[in-house]
């Protein structure tokens, strides 16, 4: 027995040590590294945000909230190596330390470059960054062979989202000189139809421009600046007892005669119309017909001077408009009327579709909010809200003019004073002589009869582009 056991001892050692040589010599068994690597995610957590305030002193006093950093989606360009929020972070946001998570493919390891120098250190989940300028950064494989170098941008709005900015442009000698004035907008033009105590006169200018604006060869009756409403992108216009249209502003094409007292509003559908008897009447083929429409109240309720109205696409169904007829009724009949008078109505035209009469908005109950009976009163659309301005008040409207932007955002019902649509500071202008105009771009122009003062302006956000996006993968 003691034989055996010296003898099965040292075979076992033996064995071991060929076993132990074997792998160390075998190639086929050596560790292998996946150089495939990516930045696959990237998020932020928590940040601050530093905000300027007012106290009721009226002194200037910061404040701190913060802002959820992952509901901001980071979308990364694989080929270009891009690492990007298109949805920026909201104005005031502290991007100078900025704590973010990353993930990468085959657990690369990722280096971030220091914006004063070359080197580089471990990015860590629990340290913050200096996102105010683009960042470096760098995924190694896992052997250290292989690396992918990123750019990555922490966006930060630069300008509050619901501030409103105005800025004015060149005067116009020509456009103070007008006695009235209606503004359109039309293929990247803004239009400003004016009487010169003759004719009406037309003059333009880009949306991008208002320094320099183009008097029209080309005049139209007296009145014809009251006359002009917008269907489906096309002006059109009566000019004396012609009706006209024009798709860039420029060019009037004559279509027919046709026998109304006032052009007043436009659908996407339709053109509208007083009647000669008084009626509110419309026409659905470019005024070749025309028939009266179903009113809920009083004909005698309908404006009949100052006429402006507004078109707006419905917020809850397509091929809808919801339309705004306002104005004042003749101040000579009606002296003591104080608000303005306002219908809507609701023009469905998807096949077959119903047909909606004409609703007054009665809010005798509700003065505190009703629209004042204002001179050259205009109403325009704004995204999805109604802006209206005025002159002084006319009847019994005791309200001075151009002392605010009245808002509404119920289609009309209640008009209210609101902090995201200021007047300009130095705005100066005729009472009865100015309009207020709407473009493309989201601005709002205010033209000055009497001084020629152009203005324009917008709130910042209608004013942000969105960013290409690009895809993770």
């Amino acid at each position: 027995m003691i034989r055996m056991k010296r003898f099965l001892l040292p075979f076992v050692v033996l064995c071991a040590i060929v076993s132990l040589c074997s792998c160390l010599g075998d190639n086929d068994n050596e560790i292998e590294y996946n150089e495939d690597t990516a930045i696959t995610a990237f998020s932020l957590g928590t940040l601050n945000r530093y905000l300027h305030t007012k106290s009721s002193t009226n002194t200037d006093s910061i404040y701190k909230t913060t802002v959820t950093g992952s509901n901001y989606k980071f979308y990364i360009d694989q080929v270009k190596q891009e690492i990007y929020n298109p949805d920026s972070l909201p104005y005031g946001t502290d991007a100078a330390h900025v704590i973010c998570t990353i993930s990468t493919k085959n657990s690369g390891t990722v280096l971030v470059k220091s914006l004063t120098s070359d080197s580089l250190s471990y990015y860590s989940n629990t340290d913050s960054l200096n996102f105010t300028s683009p960042r470096t950064m760098y995924v190694y494989s896992n052997s250290g062979q292989q690396r992918r170098e990123y750019t990555i941008r922490v966006n930060v709005h630069q300008e509050e989202a619901d501030s409103f900015r105005w800025k004015a442009l060149n005067n116009q000698s020509e456009l103070a000189a007008l006695q009235t004035m209606k503004g359109m907008s039309v293929a990247d033009k803004v239009l400003v139809f004016g009487n010169n105590g003759d004719n009406t006169v037309l003059f333009s200018t880009s949306q991008q421009d208002g320094n320099s604006w183009m008097k029209q060869s080309r005049t139209f009756a007296a009145d014809a600046y009251k006359n002009v409403v917008k269907k489906d992108g096309v002006l059109y216009l009566k000019d004396g007892n012609k009706l006209l249209s024009c798709a860039d502003g420029s060019n009037w094409t004559e279509l027919r005669e046709i026998n109304v007292r006032q052009l007043v509003a436009a659908s996407t559908v339709a053109l509208y119309a007083i009647g000669q008897d008084g009626k509110l009447i419309s026409s659905y083929d470019d005024g070749a017909t025309w028939t009266t429409e179903q009113l809920d109240d009083d004909q005698l309720l309908l404006p009949a001077q100052d006429i402006s109205y507004s078109c707006l696409p419905s917020k809850t169904n397509e091929k809808t408009d919801q339309l705004v007829l306002v104005g004042s009724r003749d101040i000579n009949t009606y002296p003591d009327d104080a608000y303005a008078e306002l219908w809507g109505k609701v023009e469905e035209y998807a096949s077959g579709a119903a047909t909606h009469s004409w609703s007054y908005y009665d809010v005798k109950d509700d003065i505190r909010f009703r629209l004042p009976r204002l001179s050259n009163l205009t109403v325009v659309p704004y995204v999805d809200v109604l802006l209206a301005l005025g002159g002084d008040g006319i009847g019994a409207c005791d309200e001075k003019g151009f002392s605010q932007l009245y808002v509404s955002q119920d289609g009309g019902i209640n008009w209210k004073t609101s902090a995201y649509f200021p007047l300009p500071e130095g705005l100066s202008s005729s009472n009865t002589s100015f309009t207020l105009v709407t473009d493309d771009s989201r601005y709002i122009w205010i033209v000055c009869g009497g001084t020629g003062q152009v203005w324009r302006g917008r709130l910042n956000k209608y004013g942000w582009s969105d960013v290409k996006k690009s895809f993770t993968e």
